[in-house]
């Protein structure tokens, strides 16, 4: 897991430093993680997890470390296999369509709430 959130800092964080040199417990807000590229690395984690971070995990402490994105997925991936039985959820039918708009609507609100807006 740890491997995957690093990859998704280095495409979508933007930060000042090479995310494999950070340590897991490292604030990323220091290391220039900013609230748009925040947004960005949401949405990407929630693809390669297949999460979906609810309004009340929008807050700059659920992506402040990779410690904390870690364990934040995890208690996620958990909730989402007692709500499917095991399935995955965008594999039902229509519910790719549901979930991406879902997900704009979600952008926009996690900006705002972030600060961006």
């Amino acid at each position: 897991m740890e491997s995957k959130i690093r990859r998704a800092l280095a495409s979508h964080a933007k930060l000042a430093v090479d995310a494999n040199e950070i340590s897991n417990t490292q604030n990323l807000f220091d290391v220039g993680l900013t609230s748009f590229a925040c947004v960005q690395l949401m949405m990407r984690l929630e693809e390669v997890f297949d999460v979906e971070f609810p309004d009340e995990l929008l807050k700059k402490a659920t992506f402040e470390s990779i410690t904390a994105i870690e364990q934040n997925i995890r208690h996620l991936s958990e909730d989402t296999r007692v709500v499917s039985g095991g399935s995955s959820l965008p594999g039902l039918l229509g519910m790719g369509t549901i979930l991406f708009a879902g997900a704009v609507e979600r952008t926009l609100v996690a900006a705002a709430d972030i600060g961006i807006f």
